[in-house]
């Protein structure tokens, strides 16, 4: 049958007016809405906006588990890669000698870590130093870091017998202090005035100027130990820069004391008087139990003791063990053996220091191998081009006389495998600084 439709239906005009179908009484969509709140038609309005919302907090569900996913495959990937270096670096190091480098300091978050480095000689004769992880560790103590460190080397199946180590402008500022305090506000104000009453003292000027003099006397010392590719007898400087501090201990006291009364005034800071009776700070001189003067605070309490300081620090890095170490280990330094080449300091080194590396048979036919070498090698061309043990080591290993000398190669490497300070370490920790940040906590 065929139904002739008025064109201006539903579909095209609406119908605006179907509420008021037989008065609003008796109409079917009405009806069907009902009065109730919980009437059939309404429980499926919000039924279907139920399930419209649902669906769209799936998505958003679905794309936070997607994130979660992709950051839990990420990290197994990291893990991953970082479990295939530390294999890498297993077997780079093999059977050889190696050193343990460690440091330790505070994260983000408060928590103890120690870095742990590993130095040693790779197959071709290069120093290696390889970032082998970062433990964190309840305290400093060494039975607590030593825990640690084996933990570690035991998981990577690194044997501790062979690890091997020594043991163990103001002017311009003072200007800019004034104008803050002449412009800024109270609070700021106040700081730079403590500041500018500090910098103007005699007493900062004097420390000021002792630093200068320290600083200038270990500054080789201080660039060899920091240097990235860096051999032991690069701090053969020491000897020289204990020297140099020990002369001004004893004889730059009053030169210091010169340039520094020079240096107050030309910029107006009051001088006090060296036979005065010295004050401590505050003015509390009646509290005060020692009676020296003011010359004597300044030159045993600030000078002695800061240079005093200075060279207790080295010794205790550098005690007569190491130093003797060092100066043995110089007679393979290619320069040292360009002008002579001393057999008997050599062996003299494996017999202090590596008793355990070498058999009692290897220690008679290491002479002999040296008397070959220096025939062989030292009176080679090619071998006047090599500056550095750690040059001679390469050389060695590539022109093959590694294997025809492998006692002599074996002390260069033990040599090599010993470290003189922890810039490694120190290099990442300033690394994972910058990866983890408070950001990341």
């Amino acid at each position: 049958m065929y139904m002739n439709y008025d064109p201006i239906a539903f579909t095209i005009e609406g119908f605006q007016s179907w509420k008021k179908v037989r008065d609003g009484k008796g109409c079917a969509f009405l009806s069907h809405m009902g009065k109730d709140s919980d009437s059939f038609h309404k429980n499926a309005t919000i039924v279907y906006e139920s399930k419209l919302q649902l669906k769209q907090f799936d998505g958003l569900h679905f794309k936070v588990v997607l994130l979660e996913v992709m950051m839990k495959a990420l990290i197994q990937s990291i893990l991953a890669f970082l479990v295939r270096v530390k294999k890498a670096i297993r077997e780079e190091i093999n059977d050889s000698k190696f050193c343990i480098i460690v440091d330790e300091a505070r994260d983000e978050s408060k928590k103890e870590q120690m870095a742990i480095v590993l130095r040693f000689v790779d197959k071709d004769g290069f120093i290696r130093e390889r970032f082998f992880g970062l433990v964190h560790v309840s305290d400093t103590k060494a039975s607590t870091l030593q825990k640690g460190i084996y933990s570690v080397l035991s998981n990577h199946n690194l044997d501790i017998q062979n690890i091997r180590g020594q043991g163990y402008v103001v002017q311009v500022i003072c200007e800019v202090l004034m104008n803050i305090i002449d412009e800024g506000k109270s609070l700021q104000a106040g700081d730079a005035d403590s500041a500018y009453e500090s910098m103007t003292s005699y007493q900062f000027v004097f420390i000021l100027h002792l630093m200068e003099e320290l600083m200038e006397n270990t500054n080789e010392l201080c660039l060899a130990l920091q240097s990235q590719s860096q051999d032991i007898l690069n701090s053969m400087s020491l000897s020289s820069t204990k020297a140099f501090i020990q002369k001004l201990r004893d004889d730059g006291c009053d030169t210091l004391f010169a340039k520094v009364n020079s240096f107050c005034e030309a910029c107006n800071i009051d001088i006090p008087d060296m036979n005065a009776r010295y004050v401590g700070r505050g003015g509390r001189a009646r509290h005060q139990q020692d009676d020296w003067a003011v010359q004597h605070y300044y030159q045993v309490d600030i000078f002695y003791a800061a240079i005093d300081s200075q060279l207790q620090e080295l010794n205790n890095r550098f005690n007569e063990h190491a130093v003797e170490l060092l100066i043995l280990s110089s007679a393979l330094d290619p320069s040292e053996i360009s002008k002579c080449f001393k057999i008997d300091a050599i062996c003299q080194l494996v017999e202090k220091f590596y008793p355990h590396d070498f058999a009692d048979h290897e220690k008679l036919q290491l002479k002999k191998q040296l008397e070959f070498f220096e025939y062989d090698v030292v009176k080679d061309q090619e071998f006047k081009s090599i500056s550095t043990i750690s040059d001679l080591s390469q050389w060695l290993v590539r022109t093959k006389r590694s294997t025809r000398y492998p006692l002599v190669y074996r002390v260069i490497v033990l040599v090599l495998t010993l470290p003189v300070s922890t810039t490694t370490t120190e290099r990442s920790f300033y690394a994972m600084r910058i990866v983890k940040t408070r950001l990341c906590n």
